[in-house]
């Protein structure tokens, strides 16, 4: 069962992100925009050398994603005296460990693509399902993101014994940060509605 809140519960559950409100849209807008350039980037351009030749886009969407991580742990922080505390720590702590790992294992190709493909379902999977039970104001794009998100880890799996093409592993994670920047930016926008 959905658990639906009235505006004074939202106001009393949210309250707390009303001051970084503009900072959420900021936020959110950024990661659309570099989300979704850097994903036709990585279509068009897939052997562009950032690094290394064979690791294309990736070094930039490992540093993007530790970066979303270091910002959700300020999400965290805000958090601490709510019900939301834990699913924004675990979102937080995923993004931080999996941004470090593929950092460090850029050049591995199947081990890569292999944590690529859990990143993608486990963050997918947990946005479906934490949005879906847990009361999240901007409920339909979290749970769209989270299902394009576990598609391209399915995609990515099926694939997983050959060499996949590292544009494709790059579009599929940029595409995952501009989808969870268009998320930000509706709940910004929701912030603003249950401000007035």
């Amino acid at each position: 069962m959905v658990y639906k809140m009235n505006k004074n519960d939202s106001r009393k559950e949210f309250s707390q992100f009303l001051p970084q409100r503009f900072f959420i849209f900021i936020r959110g807008w950024i990661m659309l925009i570099f989300g979704s350039f850097l994903s036709i980037f990585s279509l068009l351009a897939p052997n562009v050398q950032v690094m290394t030749v064979d690791t294309g886009w990736l070094p930039i969407a490992s540093f993007m994603i530790i970066l979303i991580g270091l910002l959700e742990c300020f999400d965290t922080y805000l958090s601490k005296q709510t019900n939301r505390f834990i699913i924004n720590l675990q979102f937080a702590v995923m993004d931080t460990v999996f941004g470090v790992v593929f950092l460090f294992v850029l050049g591995y190709g199947y081990e890569f693509s292999f944590f690529v493909v859990l990143y993608l379902l486990v963050k997918g999977i947990f946005r479906v399902f934490a949005a879906s039970i847990g009361g999240f104001p901007h409920r339909k794009t979290t749970i769209i993101g989270g299902m394009i998100s576990t598609v391209f880890g399915i995609l990515i799996w099926i694939k997983l014994p050959s060499a996949l093409p590292i544009g494709f592993i790059s579009f599929c994670l940029f595409f995952e940060i501009a989808l969870r920047g268009l998320a930000l930016l509706r709940f910004a926008t929701w912030l603003r509605e249950i401000e007035n």
